[in-house]
């Protein structure tokens, strides 16, 4: 099952815009952007497969914070709101799950 997570991962980052943004210095290294109580969880779930957690994170980490295009995200049913106020893993995670199943979830 996880290894189906991890393809739709990564086909949520390639469905992202190719165009060039200004990314965030937060989305350069780990915890990117989010908690470092968090991204232990995530290394400890995902650390077999962290290469493409980590390029989903900082994907993210950009949608949220630079200017990296959130059509992806949007797919997902999040709204501009509701991705300033959610934390960059809970996204990842959803990103990665293909649903959102965040508390922010309507």
């Amino acid at each position: 099952m996880k290894h189906l997570d991890l393809m739709v991962a990564a086909a949520f980052v390639m469905g992202g815009s190719s165009a060039v943004y200004a990314g965030d210095a937060r989305c350069d290294r780990p915890p990117y952007g989010g908690s470092p109580d968090r991204y232990r969880a995530i290394l400890e779930t995902y650390g077999g497969k962290m290469q493409s957690v980590t390029k989903t994170l900082e994907e993210i980490c950009n949608m949220k914070f630079g200017s990296a295009d959130r059509t992806s995200l949007h797919r997902l049913g999040y709204t501009d709101g509701e991705i300033d106020r959610t934390d960059t893993e809970t996204l990842a995670v959803d990103a990665i799950n293909g649903f959102k199943k965040s508390p922010a979830s309507r």
